[in-house]
């Protein structure tokens, strides 16, 4: 029954990870490749998407390997250190887009930019407990992402791509 339950996790935990890289290989495909070369044909978008998951896959292993040879006392508190100062102003950059209309590309990319800045800032000083670096820099990204739209005219793309318009 033992073998049984971890084998249950192994599979559980292959499962998230092929998850995780597809999606970053779709990403890559669909909305960098296509968008830089719209004539591409399906072919050279799946060739694209098959390199993209290797690509992955083998950073993901490396930065697996590199975190395992350190000596970390808190490999959580690390990883989670990490998606706050890389990662979470991403989705700072996905609320500003599905929750206010006035975003544009250049107030989500200055947005995203102090978003990062001020999270290296806030590991800098150490004033402020890391639990809340996250909440910190998705409120930083839209904060000043919506602020610095007002800055930059915006054209409009279409409808249906915020929460208010579909």
């Amino acid at each position: 029954l033992a073998g049984l339950i971890i084998a249950c996790l192994f599979a559980a935990a292959m499962s998230t990870v092929a998850g995780g890289v597809n999606s970053v290989a779709t990403l890559l495909s669909e909305d960098f490749y296509r968008r830089w070369w719209p004539g591409a044909s399906a072919r050279g978008r799946l060739w694209v998407m098959k390199g993209s998951s290797v690509i992955v896959g083998l950073v993901s292993t490396g930065v697996a390997w590199f975190l395992s040879q350190q000596t970390i006392p808190m490999l959580f508190r690390t990883w989670s250190e990490m998606a706050a100062l890389f990662g979470v102003g991403v989705t700072g950059m996905f609320v500003l887009g599905m929750f206010t209309r006035r975003a544009n590309s250049w107030g989500v990319g200055i947005g995203f930019l102090s978003s990062v800045l001020f999270m290296f800032w806030i590991k800098g000083t150490g004033w402020l407990h890391w639990t809340v670096w996250g909440s910190l820099a998705i409120f930083t990204c839209v904060g000043v992402g919506y602020f610095a739209s007002f800055f930059f005219p915006g054209k409009s793309i279409g409808r249906g791509l915020t929460i208010f318009s579909s």
